[in-house]
């Protein structure tokens, strides 16, 4: 190619910013156009690497331009639908929160009532020793 100048894998690496290992990758996916494995070294024309970097510059843009789009679009959703559905989730919430902690109420009720009659039953065996022993003893 006429007046194309040729770069190895290390100085392809550096014009682009990335590692040695992802321009080796960029080369033998065939991202830089033109490159060419000689000797068993690559070696990238310049204008490959100027063609990708402009690639990747308008790549971001775009990106840039559709998650501003993206954003836009959840703004107006938000701003229509938006303020409904956070109180009705607020609500649900709520609701959620008030029946998890009846539920638990519920269970620490029920633990502590079979704590108790537990407790009862102990006092009841230990009565009925001390009245045995009392009969006992006399």
């Amino acid at each position: 190619m006429t007046g194309n100048y040729w770069l190895d894998l290390e100085e392809t690496a550096k014009r682009l910013g990335v590692t040695k290992k992802i321009a080796k990758s960029l080369c033998e996916e065939g991202q830089l156009l033109g490159a060419e494995k000689k000797g068993g070294k690559w070696e990238v024309p310049v204008n490959s690497t100027v063609l990708f970097e402009h690639r990747r510059q308008t790549m971001a843009l775009a990106s840039k331009k559709k998650l501003k789009e993206i954003k836009s679009h959840l703004l107006d959703y938000l701003n229509i639908v938006g303020k409904e559905s956070v109180t009705i989730g607020d609500e649900l919430i709520q609701r959620k929160t008030e029946a998890l902690r009846d539920d638990f109420t519920r269970n620490r009720i029920a633990e502590l009532t079979g704590q108790l009659e537990r407790k009862q039953r102990q006092s009841a065996q230990i009565w009925e020793t001390v009245e045995w022993l009392t009969k006992v003893v006399v």
